[in-house]
């Protein structure tokens, strides 16, 4: 849909952070797993291109500091 920035659902921009994240966590024939804080480091280059800051800085925080991160739906209940 040609769709960029902002005008991505918010889902959409959260997914594929998570996407790469867990390419980077799983261990490949080209490439050994990662511990999650150099995995965050190596995604702060798509910060901006391919990747949402805003969903970037909210995985920085929870995988430094040990956390869960859980996105609530208001409009479920």
């Amino acid at each position: 849909d040609r769709l960029a920035g902002d005008a991505l659902p918010f889902g959409a921009r959260a997914t594929g952070a998570v996407e790469i994240y867990d390419a980077l966590k799983t261990s490949r024939t080209y490439q050994e797993k990662m511990n999650p804080q150099i995995e965050v480091e190596r995604m702060r280059d798509l910060v901006g291109t391919v990747l949402d800051p805003g969903v970037y800085r909210a995985l920085e925080a929870v995988v430094s500091h040990r956390h869960a991160l859980i996105f609530v739906d208001e409009g479920r209940k």
